[in-house]
């Protein structure tokens, strides 16, 4: 055995390396070898309880080192490393150390609720800390079952290449754990990819133009970036201010004669995250504001963007605002898919023709897909404000943030039918978001719903932004009368700490949150 370290800090020190060495190497099972950790009950040496690495032979070195994951803060906990055949293995052992988490994100206060009998282990989200005078932030790993926090990435202490303010990011499950990545924007700038023990597998600065200095007017990188395991390719949103002013459009008389509107697209990255291609919406798509501005043409809010204001020279106007990009290979095509707030439309386009394939949205004059709803489902057939739309499995999954009865919130899943080309669009499940007390939630902004894994499909880990919540939904009819089998939530009075932030919408982040079935190697 050689020194057992924690060499993740700052960016995390919830994980342990344990280094490992034998005296010679060879391709049998005598020199399979594995380290296990538990709570520290007495002689290591003896008993039960432990959780152990996946095995690693010494076949062609005498070292391997192993990193240890998922425990829970101030408690201590005892290690072994056995080498050979399980069951009759050669071990060592010892003390491990106690684990903590930083003083300030260990003040945060989640309160737990639901049913129970979950299907989500783990939980991803994104958050800030209990800092008084600055906050940090944080990705986080909830254990759904112990209800404590077991795993974190320090975004400022990872972000080696530059940035520390997460403008989006996204979790993708790879074949097995060690392929697992984090996919994170930074700055409106870097595009980073972490795995997790927070250790840089990739990056690509786009360049400071979008500081709000002369003349930054962007592409900038924003909200979301998707890699498609399949080709290695990275999709990431870009968005760059235009020639068109609103002079002759819906917004003529409504917004400045100066602004400009906004050119939204994806940046298509190689391997190495290099740009290949960069098609968008007013030159590649046929979105033209002389000729048509979407559902929401004319709404002022588009004039004051809050998103983009402080990033652009010239003032943008943010008409369609996209807030996700996907992409899956059924056959021999890429397909990408782009969510357009703004336009409550989602759009598919082929990536190697950059053609839109098919647009969805409420209402012939955007949509070029009728929308449906299977019977005994509750709710409508539409949606609003929606967010992180993908594909799974053939359908196309959605958090539709206002489109529920009454403008709430839930997480929708179609059906794609007809032609080719495909012609319809129908709900085949609908997941409500509710409160503790069974209360329908109204999720304006940001949020998601991710597929729990092992459920053949019936649920779903679902996050509500404005109420800083996150809960597993399993009654896919639409009805609200189920209590989820489990809701973490930030506490009104989110910290611990004086000092911290006294409102939960104080804490920033809770964009996003998804369901893991195991964090690292366990």
């Amino acid at each position: 055995m050689g020194t057992i370290t924690n060499p993740y800090s700052p960016a995390n020190t919830m994980m342990y390396s344990v280094p490992v060495t034998v005296g010679d190497y060879a391709a049998d099972a005598d020199h399979d070898g594995r380290v296990g950790f538990r709570i520290a009950s007495g002689n290591c040496a003896v008993g039960g309880g432990w959780r152990f690495t996946e095995v690693h032979r010494f076949a062609t070195s005498t070292t391997h080192t192993f990193t240890l994951y998922n425990f829970k803060p101030g408690q201590t906990y005892q290690y072994r490393a056995e080498v050979g055949p399980v069951g009759s293995a050669n071990s060592t052992c010892g003390t491990l150390g106690t684990p903590s988490l930083p003083t300030d994100l260990g003040y945060l206060d989640l309160d737990y609720d639901g049913s129970g009998g979950l299907a989500t282990d783990f939980v991803l989200v994104d958050t800030t800390d209990c800092g008084s005078s600055t906050q940090r932030e944080y990705i986080i790993a909830v254990d759904a079952n112990g209800q404590f926090i077991s795993w974190y990435l320090d975004i400022a202490a990872i972000a080696g290449s530059g940035g520390n303010s997460l403008g989006g990011w996204r979790f993708q499950k790879g074949t097995g754990p060690t392929a697992d990545r984090f996919l994170g924007i930074l700055d409106r700038r870097y595009l980073y990819e972490w795995d997790w023990t927070g250790a840089t597998r990739n990056v690509r600065d786009f360049g400071d133009v979008c500081a709000s200095a002369a003349g930054d007017d962007g592409p900038c990188i924003h909200h979301d970036a998707f890699k498609l395991a399949a080709t290695g390719t990275s999709y990431v949103l870009t968005s760059a201010i235009s020639s068109e002013d609103p002079a002759g459009t819906g917004w003529d008389g409504v917004c400045n004669a100066s602004d400009r509107f906004v050119n939204d697209g994806f940046d298509e990255l190689d391997t190495s995250l290099s740009t290949t291609d960069s098609p968008d919406a007013m030159t590649d798509w046929g979105y033209d504001p002389d000729t048509d501005g979407g559902e929401n043409e004319g709404e002022s809010r588009a004039c004051n963007s809050g998103y983009w204001d402080p990033y652009f020279v010239t003032r943008p106007l943010d008409w369609m605002h996209p807030n996700s990009v996907s992409a899956h290979k059924p056959g021999s095509d890429v397909l990408v898919d782009l969510s357009f707030k703004e336009w409550n439309q989602v759009i598919r386009v082929n990536a190697s023709t950059n053609a839109v394939v098919w647009r969805m949205a409420n209402g012939s004059t955007w949509s070029t897909l009728t929308l449906a709803i299977n019977g005994g489902i509750t709710g409508s057939a539409g949606f609003a404000g929606q967010h992180m739309v993908h594909d799974i499995d053939g359908f196309v999954q959605m958090f539709d943030n206002e489109g529920g009865p009454s403008g709430t919130s839930r997480v929708l899943r179609w059906q794609l039918s007809g032609g080719p080309p495909v012609t319809t669009a129908t709900i085949v499940k609908s997941w409500e978001l509710v409160n503790a007390g069974l209360g329908a939630l109204v999720c304006p902004g940001q949020g998601s719903g991710v597929t729990v894994l092992g459920t053949s499909g019936n649920s779903v880990l679902a996050l509500c932004n404005a109420e800083r919540l996150v809960e597993e939904l399993s009654d896919y009819d639409g009805d609200t009368s189920a209590e989820p089998p489990l809701i973490i939530q930030l506490a009104t009075d989110p910290c611990t700490s004086a000092g911290g932030p006294d409102e939960h919408s104080e804490i920033r982040g809770w964009y996003r949150a998804f369901p893991v079935e195991q964090i690292g190697p366990f």
